[in-house]
């Protein structure tokens, strides 16, 4: 089988990439979703579409495709890699600028790489690289940069409710 690429994230997201904000976003309606096969539960807005493969998921909001957010998450089947050294093996296939920061970060009560950046199409990018046992998890939420002030409380909720399963 061949390796699923790290950059597929982005392509599942930005295939078919408006959220309300304040009071609206807070009041959206929320579901639960769980991957027995990924190992994660999370909550996400019930007007958000899932795409799923074998080793990722993504879930993307609605409105017309440059203008809504998505999230992405996948596990990565790459054993023996530090989140570090994943972060630079995708930053050198994916040519992502040198300006993007990286800082470290806890997600869901795991070590983690937070990696930010803008693309050249004007979309904001926050990755995070996730310490699992079995690998790594690669987190990504997408959005256009000019809304990314709505989309941020939203991508919050989402990553706060994220938990990894046993």
């Amino acid at each position: 089988m061949k390796k699923f690429a790290e950059t597929s994230i982005v392509a599942l997201l930005l295939g078919a990439l408006s959220v309300p904000s304040g009071a609206a976003a807070r009041a959206l309606s929320w579901v639960p979703y769980q991957s027995a096969a990924l190992k994660f539960q999370l909550k996400v807005p019930a007007t958000w579409k899932l795409f799923e493969t074998e080793q990722a998921v993504a879930f993307k909001g609605p409105g017309k495709s440059a203008q809504r957010p998505a999230i992405g998450i996948l596990r990565s089947r790459q054993k023996g890699l530090t989140i570090e050294q994943a972060a630079d093996k995708e930053f050198e296939q994916a040519g992502h600028p040198v300006n993007w920061t990286r800082s470290h970060a806890y997600f869901a009560g795991w070590r983690a790489l937070k990696v930010v950046g803008t693309s050249q199409k004007s979309l904001r990018l926050v990755e995070y690289y996730v310490e699992a046992p079995e690998g790594y998890y690669l987190v990504q939420c997408i959005g256009p940069k000019n809304q990314w002030a709505s989309f941020s409380r939203v991508f919050t909720r989402i990553i706060d409710s994220f938990q990894f399963l046993e």
